[in-house]
Formats: C-alpha cells, sequence, structure tokens
C-alpha cells in the first residue's frame, strides 16, 4: 500500500504572466523526508513548445544518507476546474529517477515539463502528480510525499 501526503493553501489568483507559482505550505513529512515548499505548483500560460521547472526541495530529516525516487501518480482527485492529465503527459516530465540526499541536507531536484511543439493541450486546466518515496522504508505500509502540478494553457 503507497500512502500520498502532502499540504498546500490555495493562492487568490493565477499569475498573469508565463510563470511557475509554487504554493508555501506546512512541509509534510515522512518520520525521514519532508518535501518543502511544493505541495502544489501552479504553471500558467503554458502551450505547445513550452517548458517549465522548478527546483522540488526534499528535506532528509534522518540520521543517515538516504535515497529518494520521483514517480508520476495518476491523480485521484483534481481541483476544481482541472482534469487528469492523460498518461502521454509522462512523458512530457523531465526528473523522475532515484537521488540521494544526505543527512541533514536538502536536495533540490529539478523537475520540468516540456510540452512538444506539435502536442494538444488535454485540456484548458490539467492536473498531474508527482510522488518523493523514501525507499529506505521497510514493512507493508510506506508513505510517500505529493506535488501536485496544476496547468493553465495559454
Amino acid at each position: 500500500m503507497l500512502v500520498v501526503n502532502g499540504c498546500s493553501l490555495v493562492p487568490s489568483s493565477m499569475p498573469p504572466a508565463p510563470v511557475i507559482q509554487p504554493v508555501v505550505a506546512t512541509p509534510a513529512s515522512t518520520g525521514g523526508i519532508a518535501l518543502i515548499d511544493s505541495g502544489k505548483i501552479y504553471v500558467g500560460n503554458f502551450h505547445s513548445g513550452a517548458r517549465a521547472e522548478y527546483s522540488l526541495k526534499v528535506k532528509n530529516n534522518k540520521g543517515e544518507d538516504t535515497k529518494v525516487e520521483i514517480s508520476w501518480l495518476e491523480p485521484s482527485k483534481t481541483e476544481d476546474g482541472y482534469v487528469k492529465a492523460p498518461i502521454i503527459v509522462k512523458d512530457w516530465v523531465e526528473g523522475f529517477g532515484t537521488y540521494l540526499v544526505r543527512k541533514g541536507e536538502t536536495a533540490e531536484i529539478l523537475i520540468a515539463v516540456a510540452m512538444p511543439d506539435n502536442a494538444k493541450s488535454p485540456a484548458p486546466k490539467w492536473e498531474f502528480w508527482l510522488t518523493v518515496l523514501d525507499v529506505g522504508q521497510t514493512g507493508d505500509v510506506q508513505t510517500a510525499l505529493g506535488s501536485r502540478w496544476l496547468i493553465s494553457m495559454r
């Protein structure tokens, strides 16, 4: 079983220019890692051929180095007005993989979504999720932290 945990606040409005707007939130924690300032990422005025990047911050609160895995997760729900991104969007996202985070340090992992020039938008507003899993967890239940990406097209 995988449990996803994330925190966020809703901003008052979308940015008027093509920009990424992270929502500052109380960090969530799995007891070992904490995802900071990235519960929700709003990307405004996105379009075919565009690329949006964000440095996902992962803090290691454990007393030892740890590896974290960043992967795709289909949303179980979406923000009002947004639809679930189709699986093809997974191919547009860069940054999946396993990363070493030193004890007591915060790693910045670059995540990007790059929409191909010839791609059609899934919808005017769409959403996808990423998970950050401490791969050192054992047992039947493992907790992952979530980062929601909410994309608004131009």
